[in-house]
């Protein structure tokens, strides 16, 4: 607050988006959306799912690669391209469903070089192509920075899906198909100089540039159908679980 002459002025600072976090701003999102009945995956999971009406679902995901935030120094057009479709296709793993296309849209400034964004499509391909996708179709803009965005989708039977929030119960097991600490060993060794040993350096820098999606882990588990709930890690294990 401060003071005019007899008249005092309180300032109230309004929170921002980074004073309440992600989770605090999806729910506000949240709040004013209608969820659609019958939504074979409900909100909050890792993927949305439209039922198609014959036993079978159309599972999609979004997530979005922004350059200036997600993309550290080293990484190539190609890695970050490749990166945008791993993003996508880990949330259907997490289901267990196999990725049948992938759509990227790119926003770029208008000096941006064109073998950066053809770098960028071979990119797309080759995340497309490890995983037993195709790239169907997308889109180009222009921004100030370069901005990725992508849709993966899939189809597989309704029932079958692995729900985020399943039948988890006391004494139940948690499991994991990978380790975990790599990706921020790697990030404090690129933004703060923090000294690994070469291994853990080799593993912790490719898990950032070259990461990979757990489609076969996810495919493998879902037909076990002792999976009670199943969701992406890669925000950390403490806030998955």
């Amino acid at each position: 607050m401060f003071y005019t002459g007899a008249h005092v002025i309180r300032v109230i600072k309004l929170p921002s988006v980074s004073d309440i976090g992600e989770r605090a701003l999806i729910q506000r999102i949240m709040k004013h959306l209608t969820p659609m009945p019958d939504m074979p995956i409900p909100f909050w999971d890792d993927a949305s799912a439209l039922s198609l009406g014959d036993g079978r679902a159309l599972v999609v995901n979004t997530d979005m690669l922004v350059w200036s935030t997600d993309v550290p120094a080293g990484m190539t057009p190609f890695q970050a391209a490749r990166k945008a479709v791993v993003m996508n296709v880990s949330d259907l793993a997490a289901k267990g469903v196999q990725p049948l296309a992938f759509m990227p849209s790119i926003a770029i400034p208008s000096t941006y070089n064109p073998d950066d964004v053809e770098e960028m499509a071979k990119g797309f391909e080759a995340g497309s192509h490890q995983y037993g996708a195709y790239v169907v179709g997308g889109d180009t803009n222009e921004a100030s920075e370069v901005i990725i965005s992508g849709l993966a989708l899939g189809i597989t039977p309704e029932k079958s899906i692995m729900k985020r929030q399943g039948g988890m119960k006391p004494g139940h097991k948690v499991a994991v198909t990978g380790r975990f600490g790599l990706t921020t060993a790697g990030f404090k060794h690129l933004l703060e100089g923090v000294d690994l040993l070469p291994p853990v350096k080799q593993a912790a820098l490719e898990s950032i540039y070259m990461p990979n999606a757990r489609v076969k882990e996810g495919l493998v588990l879902v037909k076990t159908g002792a999976v009670t709930g199943c969701l992406d890690s890669s925000d950390g294990l403490s806030l998955s679980l």
